[in-house]
């Protein structure tokens, strides 16, 4: 015996079987939010860089900005055991590890989520003038004072007359910004590569980038003309091998080299 199916019929199951589908795979999605203050005021902390990276699978990263009331919220989660890192200038990083379990919504407590102001010293009768440096670009003057890497100020960025972000980086020492091979007929929308002539022999290595020291993805990824203006990138660090590379971004990527770009703060 057949038994016909009206298409009506047909449409109608389809329907509640994908709504069924979306409905399971909501349930399993999870949420992490919370607030970031300043240990020694309670104060919220705004602009907060927060880099969510889940350590079962390192590539999977997701990332938020504090907003004025020091709050974020992080959706769409896995289970799994995640590492929360909270930058802002001025502080010193915050590193938190949790686990999440299928549709859980997770409010981090406040104790996870201090940052602890940097300690600056003080010498008595000792006065010093010039420009002041904003607090989240002291680490990058502290690292030019390392000798590792190849650094930009401002000012020397502005030389450049840049008319693109990439042309900030054409010239410096040790990378090479060319077209990216797999652009149009390979699939990839991203024009261009930024490589490291250290790493020659390998087809294609793009370098990681960095934006005001949180990790954004590789070169052939990342478009940073979206990403920051050229009129806008305060400052640049370059390092073109592992060689001297700082551990904050000493992560899975940064073999290719690894470029950091500062955006210009009020």
């Amino acid at each position: 015996m057949i038994v016909q199916t009206s298409p009506k019929a047909i449409a109608a199951s389809l329907l509640l079987t994908l709504v069924g589908a979306g409905a399971s795979l909501a349930a399993q999605s999870a949420e992490v939010s919370g607030v970031v203050t300043d240990s020694a005021s309670s104060q919220p902390v705004m602009g907060a860089l927060l880099q969510l990276v889940q350590l079962e699978n390192v590539s999977d990263t997701q990332a938020a900005v504090t907003d004025d009331e020091g709050r974020f919220a992080l959706a769409g989660l896995m289970a799994g055991t995640y590492r929360l890192l909270v930058s802002q200038g001025g502080y010193s990083q915050r590193v938190h590890d949790f686990q999440l379990t299928d549709g859980q919504l997770l409010m981090l407590p406040r104790s996870a989520l201090w940052l602890v102001p940097m300690v600056q010293a003080e010498l008595p009768g000792l006065q010093v003038t010039g420009e002041r440096i904003p607090p989240m670009m002291r680490p990058f003057y502290a690292r030019r004072e390392t000798g590792f890497g190849h650094f930009l100020t401002r000012e020397e960025v502005a030389a450049k007359n840049p008319k693109t972000t990439y042309d900030v980086l054409r010239g410096v020492p040790g990378i090479v910004v060319r077209p990216n091979p797999r652009y149009s007929f390979g699939g990839d929308s991203q024009r261009y590569v930024i490589e490291s002539l250290r790493m020659a022999t390998i087809d294609v290595c793009p370098m990681l980038i960095f934006m005001n020291g949180m990790r954004i993805g590789p070169s052939d990824t990342v478009d940073i003309d979206g990403l920051v203006s050229s009129n806008n990138v305060a400052a640049v660090e370059v390092y073109a091998t592992v060689a001297g590379l700082p551990a904050q971004f000493n992560v899975p990527g940064a073999a290719c080299g690894v470029i950091v770009l500062w955006a210009a703060v009020p």
